[in-house]
């Protein structure tokens, strides 16, 4: 009998706090919300929905209409406040964004949320219907292999052109600006001569049916001549120039210099020292003429003392 009473007050009193929690208030009003929206959506369209809220008694709500799309940028959240009067219906429209080549195809939720004095909501679903995207990898390889790829080149080099993607039977084709702004254009996988030397700039468009076209711009540049490399494996930079392990002045400039270096150092060298024997020296005279002021000056003292005790005696 106790356990029983026990029970229903503790109900009465759930009941009572759920009704004082503002954000958790069980509606006493009958509210029907309304949604009408296509099921489907396709390039070019502006994705919208019309609503409407109708309520038994007279009450005043904030509502928020919402689109939401897994890979879409949604609109800022509105929220509005209506009035709405016995048995009238609240219509409204809510309009998101325009559907462009940069939309994927994806199923997306439209709704309304009251969220004062009480929460609720409606949804459905819609797709959204457009080619999918792709992507493609542009190569610039110095082999036909493509296991040697590169963005720099040597004038005369033959560069092969190739790509890769997950979609296939692609057309790629692509236009090639030369630094003296020629144009070429080329149908991928190609390889081509580039005698010129600068940046070189390409324009690639991939396509295929049923996908969005994927536009690319990419550079790659082309030496006059090969640059020198050191060969760190060869060069330890240690500062001596060591032949016998294969060091010289082309792979290893940092220990084993040119004759016209070398000449340049040596004779750095020799004016250095002769400017350091010059400096010794100058300190040895010094050092004569204080040591021989320090003895006069000692010698003078020494006849002062003598002189003076003689005088008082």
């Amino acid at each position: 009998m106790i356990q029983n009473k026990f029970c229903n007050l503790s109900l009465v009193a759930l009941i009572l706090i759920l009704s004082l929690s503002p954000g958790i208030l069980i509606s006493k009003n009958k509210i029907e919300i309304e949604l009408d929206i296509k099921n489907t959506f396709v390039l070019g369209e502006t994705i919208l929905f019309h609503y409407s809220i109708l309520s038994d008694s007279a009450l005043q709500i904030t509502i928020s209409p919402y689109i939401n799309c897994p890979t879409t940028p949604s609109r800022f959240l509105q929220e509005k406040t209506i009035k709405l009067e016995p048995g009238k219906a609240y219509i409204d429209i809510y309009k998101g964004i325009l559907i462009d080549q940069s939309i994927e195809p994806q199923i997306c939720t439209a709704g309304i949320a009251i969220l004062e004095p009480f929460y609720q909501k409606a949804e459905k679903q819609f797709k959204i219907e457009t080619e999918p995207s792709f992507d493609v990898h542009i190569q610039f390889c110095k082999d036909q292999a493509c296991t040697k790829k590169s963005k720099v080149f040597v004038k005369g080099d033959r560069v092969y052109f190739d790509y890769s993607s997950d979609v296939s039977d692609l057309s790629v084709e692509a236009r090639l600006i030369a630094p003296d702004l020629s144009v070429k254009t080329l149908t991928l996988p190609v390889d081509a001569v580039l005698d010129r030397a600068g940046k070189y700039t390409l324009k690639v468009k991939a396509k295929k049916e049923g996908y969005k076209t994927n536009y690319q711009t990419l550079e790659l540049v082309v030496l006059e001549e090969e640059p020198k490399v050191i060969d760190e494996r060869v060069c330890n930079a240690n500062g001596i120039c060591e032949p016998e392990k294969g060091e010289m002045v082309e792979n290893c400039p940092q220990d084993c210099l040119s004759p016209t270096a070398e000449a340049a150092l040596e004779k750095i060298e020799k004016e250095e020292a002769a400017a350091a024997a010059k400096l010794a020296a100058a300190k040895r005279k010094l050092y004569y003429l204080l040591g021989g002021i320090v003895i006069l000056l000692a010698i003078g003292v020494g006849i002062y003392f003598y002189w003076r005790k003689k005088w008082l005696s």
